[in-house]
C-alpha cells in the first residue's frame, strides 16, 4: 500500500527490525523540524537529506512504536535530553552526516534508547572534542556502531558498558593516529567484527603488532589504510590470542602504500598470517607483485577463498600455492596486469624441441576448489604454448576465463578435465583458430560465455557440430558480439532435451539460425542488435516449433511496411512469445522511430494502407503499360513506311534466296520513275523514250513490276536497285496514296545509300505544297520544273538539266 501524506510518502515494509509497517519517506523535503506524523502504524521514518537543526523532547511524541529514525545529511547542532522519551521501541538510529559534537548532545539524550541495536555517528565532527562517552554508555543493547575516528582514536572505560556490542566500524575524519593502546578498554567486550576504513587519514609510523589484542572474539577484520600491505600484516601478530579459532575474513583491500610502490612480500612480512586460520583473505588492490611460499602452516589449512585480484602478480609459485591448498573453494586473480611465467629464450628453445619427446605434464588441482576468476588477467605464458599440458580439478564448477591475455580456446596443447564444471566463461579471447574439442572433457557443463571471440571465424570449421558434442547438461549459451551470420545446422544436437537460454545479441542474424530446430525445449532467445527485418517463412516455422520460447528482438532495424506484412501479422499473433516488444522499433528513414507494437496494434490500418497503395501500383502500372502501348503503337504508325521497308526488304532477301541477293547487282537502274497512274503516258509517251535515248537504264512500274507480286515488295526491290529516284509531282500524285509510299521509301533510300531525288514539278505546285516526308530530306532533293509545251527553248533546257542530273546521281 502507497498512500502520500503532506510531503512525504507512506510504504508499506514487512522487515523493520523484525516487524512490519509503515515507513514514512520524508526525504529531500527542506524540513527544519521534526513534522508531525499522523499516519498510523508507522514503525520508520526517513528525514534524510533536509536541513533540522534541532531534536526537542516533544517531536516524537505519539511514537511509541517507532523502530527506526533516519537523520543522515541534515544540520543537526543540539540533541535534547529526553528527545527520544517516547521512542523506547526504537533499534535503529542514524545520525551520520550532520554537525553534532560531544557537547551537543545534552545528558540523558539517550536516556530512553533502552532497546537500540545499530547507531550510526560517523560525519560528525567528533575527531578533536572527542565521543560523547556517558550518553553512548547508555546504549547497553547496542549491537552495531559505526562511528569516525578521533584525533587520537581511543575508548574510555564508558565503552565497557556496550556488553551486546558485536559490530563496530571505524572510518576516517581529519588527520588522525592510533597505536597498540586505542582498543585497550574494549578488551571485556565481544566484538566479532572490526571494520577500519583509515584511507589516507591515518600516520603509518606507531607500532600496532599488538593492535587487535583485545579482541578475543573477533571473526572478521577489515583493514584498510594507504600505509601499505606490509604494515597492516604486522598487526596480525595480535591475533595469536585467537589460537586456533577460525575467522571467517581478513580483509585487507586497498591497503596500497600511498606511494605507489610494489609490494613484493617476503617471509617476515607473511609471518604472522601463517599462523591464522582464516576462511577468506583479500588482498585485492595492495600493490602485490610477489607472496612467498605459506607452506606448511595452519593459514594454508585452513583457508578457502582467496582475492588477490587488482595486482600485479608474476609468480607461478604463488598460483599453484591457491590452487592446491587443502580446503580451498575460490580464487580470484582476476585483473593481474602482468601476469607472466618467466623463462629464458634458451629455455623456451629447449622445451619446445623436447616437446614431442616427453609425456603430457599433468596438473592436479585442490579437490575442494570450486570457482576460479582470473578474468581480465594478462597473462602471458609462454611455457604453456609448448607444453602438453594436462590439468585435472575434480570438483570445479565455475571458471572465469573472460578476457585473459592468451587464447585458450585456441590452443590444441591444453586439455581441461573438469568433470563437475557448471560454468565456463571466456569471453574476449581470441578463438579464430577455435579448438574444436576445447570443451570435450567438460561433461556436466550446463553454462557457456563467449562474448566476443571471433566466432564467425572459429566456428566456421565445425561443419560436423563437434564443438557441443557430448555435452547433453548444457543450458544456456551466450554467443553475443561475434559478428555471427549463421550457426553450424548440427551445433546443438547434444543439446535437444537441455537448452533453455540461447544469447545471441550484437551479431549479424538476419534470421532465425537453423540450428535452433534441434532445440525445441528453448526458453529464451536473445536477439538484440541484430540486422532482423522481418521473420522470413523459414524463420517463423522454425519458431512455431519452440512451444515455450520467448524472444527479444529490441534494436533491430525492423521493417514495418507493407513489404512485412505478413511477418508482422504474425507477431501479432504471436505476441505473447516477444518480451520488451515495446522497446523494439521500426526502421524509419524519416521522422521519429515507431516502436514495433503500436504498429502491431494498429496492423489494420497498416493493411488498408497497403491495399491502397497495391491498387495504386496496380493502376500506375496499367497507366503506364497502355502508355507505353500506346507510344509503340504512335511510333509504329509514324515510322509505319520505314518498318514495312524493312520487313519487305528481309522477306525479298529470304524469298529470293541468299545466294541470288549476293550475285544481283545492287544498282541495275539508273533511276526508278514514280508516278500517279494519271501521269502513266506522261511518263512511258515522253519521259522513258527521252531517257532510253541517252542510254539510261529506267525501271517504272508499268514496265518492270511483275505480274502477281505485291506492289508494295516491287517498290522496295526497285528503289533499292537503283541509284536515283525520280518523282513526277502533279495534282493527282499528291492525292496518291502509293505516292506518298514510295516517297517515304525513297527517303529511307536516299539517306540508307545516299542516292539522289529528283522531282519533276507540274501543274504549277509551290514547294510549300510538297509532301512533308520530301521536306524533311530537302538537301538530297533537286527539284526541276516542267516547262510549257509551247516553249521549246525550255523544254530542250529541261531536257538537259534533268538528264545531267541523273547521270551525276
Amino acid at each position: 500500500m502507497i498512500e502520500v501524506h503532506a510531503k512525504c510518502l507512506s510504504i508499506y515494509k514487512n522487515n523493520i527490525c523484525g516487524t512490519g509497517g509503515v515507513y514514512y519517506d520524508c526525504q529531500n523535503q527542506e524540513f527544519t523540524s521534526v513534522p508531525k506524523v499522523n499516519v498510523s502504524g508507522v514503525v520508520a521514518i526517513d528525514l534524510s537529506y533536509n536541513n533540522i537543526t534541532n531534536l526537542t523532547n516533544s517531536d516524537f511524541e505519539g511514537m511509541d512504536a517507532l523502530k527506526a529514525l533516519y537523520f543522515t545529511r541534515n544540520k543537526l547542532q543540539r540533541i535534547e535530553k529526553n528527545a527520544f522519551q517516547h521512542c523506547s521501541q526504537l533499534c535503529i538510529l542514524d545520525l551520520a552526516g550532520n554537525g553534532l559534537t560531544k557537547d551537543s548532545i545534552e545528558e540523558g539524550a539517550f536516556r530512553y534508547l533502552t532497546a537500540l541495536e545499530d547507531l550510526r555517528m560517523n560525519d560528525n565532527p567528533f575527531s578533536k572534542g572527542g565521543y560523547p562517552d556517558v550518553e553512548i554508555g547508555r546504549l547497553t543493547s547496542l549491537r552495531n556502531f559505526t562511528l569516525d575516528a578521533t584525533y587520537y582514536l581511543s575508548f574510555s572505560t564508558e565503552f565497557q558498558r556496550l556488553k551486546r556490542l558485536r559490530y563496530l566500524q571505524i572510518l576516517p575524519s581529519a588527520y588522525f593516529w592510533f597505536d597498540n593502546y586505542s582498543f585497550m578498554n574494549l578488551g571485556n567486550l565481544s566484538i566479532e567484527y572490526l571494520d577500519l576504513q583509515f584511507s589516507d587519514h591515518s600516520a603509518c609510523y606507531h607500532d600496532i603488532e599488538d593492535i587487535f589484542w583485545p579482541f578475543s572474539s573477533l571473526k572478521g577484520l577489515t583493514f584498510q589504510t594507504f600505509c601499505g600491505l606490509r604494515y597492516v600484516l604486522k598487526s596480525l601478530k595480535s591475533l595469536k590470542r585467537l589460537k586456533f579459532n577460525q575467522m571467517e575474513y581478513i580483509n585487507f583491500t586497498r591497503s596500497s602504500p600511498f606511494n605507489g610502490e610494489p609490494v613484493l612480500l617476503n617471509d617476515y612480512d607473511v609471518a604472522f598470517l601463517k599462523n591464522i586460520c582464516v576462511k577468506f583473505l583479500s588482498l585485492q588492490d595492495t600493490n602485490t607483485v610477489g607472496i612467498p611460499t605459506l607452506n606448511p602452516s595452519i593459514f594454508m589449512e585452513c583457508i578457502e577463498e582467496i582475492d588477490v585480484s587488482h595486482n600485479s602478480i608474476y609468480t607461478y609459485s604463488t598460483f599453484v600455492m591457491f590452487l592446491q591448498a587443502r580446503r580451498i573453494k575460490l580464487v580470484n586473480f582476476s585483473h593481474l596486469n602482468d601476469c607472466r611465467l618467466p623463462s629464458s629464450r634458451g629455455k623456451l628453445l629447449e622445451m619446445r624441441e623436447m616437446l614431442p619427446k616427453r609425456p603430457p605434464v599433468n596438473a592436479t588441482l585442490s579437490k575442494s576448489l570450486e570457482e576460479i576468476d582470473v578474468s581480465y588477467t594478462y597473462a602471458k605464458p609462454t611455457l604453456l604454448l609448448y607444453v602438453q599440458l594436462k590439468i585435472f580439478a575434480t570438483n570445479l564448477k565455475k571458471i572465469n576465463f573472460q578476457y585473459i591475455g592468451f587464447p585458450l580456446c585456441s590452443l590444441n596443447n591444453i586439455e581441461l578435465h573438469f568433470p563437475s564444471l557448471r560454468s565456463i566463461d571466456v569471453s574476449g579471447s581470441s578463438c579464430d583458430n577455435l579448438n574444436l574439442h576445447f570443451l570435450k572433457h567438460l561433461p556436466s557443463l550446463t553454462e557457456v560465455y563467449m562474448r566476443n571471440t571471433k566466432l564467425n571465424i572459429g566456428l566456421a570449421t565445425d561443419v560436423n557440430g563437434t564443438f557441443f558434442r557430448g555435452l547433453s547438461k548444457l543450458t544456456m549459451v551466450d554467443f553475443s558480439e561475434n559478428a555471427l551470420k549463421e550457426l553450424p545446422a548440427d551445433l546443438f544436437l547434444s543439446q535437444a532435451s537441455s537448452m533453455k537460454c540461447l544469447i545471441l545479441e550484437s551479431n549479424s542474424f538476419t534470421t532465425i539460425p537453423r540450428a535452433l530446430n534441434f532445440i525445441p525445449r528453448l526458453e529464451f532467445l536473445d536477439l538484440r542488435s541484430n540486422k532482423l527485418s522481418y521473420f522470413s517463412k523459414e524463420s517463423i516455422s522454425i519458431i512455431d516449433n519452440l512451444p515455450n520460447i520467448m524472444i527479444d528482438i529490441r534494436n533491430n532495424p525492423f521493417d514495418c511496411s507493407c513489404n512485412a506484412l505478413e511477418s508482422l501479422k504474425w507477431i501479432r499473433d504471436n505476441i505473447k512469445k516477444f518480451v520488451y516488444l515495446n522497446r523494439a522499433q521500426c526502421n524509419e528513414m524519416e521522422g521519429p522511430r515507431i516502436p514495433v507494437l503500436k504498429i502491431i496494434n494498429n496492423l489494420r490500418a497498416l493493411e488498408l494502407k497497403c491495399i491502397s497503395q497495391l491498387w495504386l501500383d496496380i493502376s500506375i502500372s496499367i497507366v503506364s503499360s497502355m502508355f507505353l502501348i500506346v507510344l509503340v503503337v504512335a511510333m509504329m504508325y509514324r515510322y509505319r513506311i520505314i518498318l514495312r521497308y524493312g520487313v519487305l526488304r528481309i522477306r525479298l532477301f529470304w524469298r529470293r534466296g541468299f545466294a541470288n541477293n549476293l550475285t544481283r547487282d545492287s544498282s541495275a537502274f539508273d533511276t526508278y520513275i514514280s508516278y500517279s497512274p494519271v501521269d502513266s503516258l506522261f511518263v512511258s509517251l515522253h519521259l522513258y523514250p527521252k531517257l532510253q535515248e541517252e542510254n539510261l537504264r529506267i525501271s517504272f512500274r508499268d514496265k518492270d513490276f511483275k505480274p502477281g507480286s505485291t506492289f508494295a515488295e516491287e517498290v522496295v526491290e526497285f528503289i533499292n536497285i537503283s541509284k536515283c529516284v525520280v518523282f513526277v509531282v502533279t495534282q493527282t500524285f499528291l492525292k496518291y496514296d502509293w505516292g506518298t509510299y514510295e516517297i517515304q521509301v525513297a527517303k529511307i533510300h536516299a539517306i540508307h545509300k545516299n542516292a539522289r531525288i529528283l522531282l519533276i514539278i507540274k501543274d504549277d505546285i509551290e514547294v510549300e505544297d510538297l509532301p512533308r516526308d520530301l521536306l524533311y530530306v530537302w538537301w538530297k532533293i533537286k527539284p526541276i520544273r516542267w516547262p510549257d509545251a509551247n516553249n521549246a527553248a525550255k523544254r530542250e533546257k529541261f531536257w538537259r538539266k534533268f538528264i545531267k542530273s541523273i547521270k551525276e546521281s
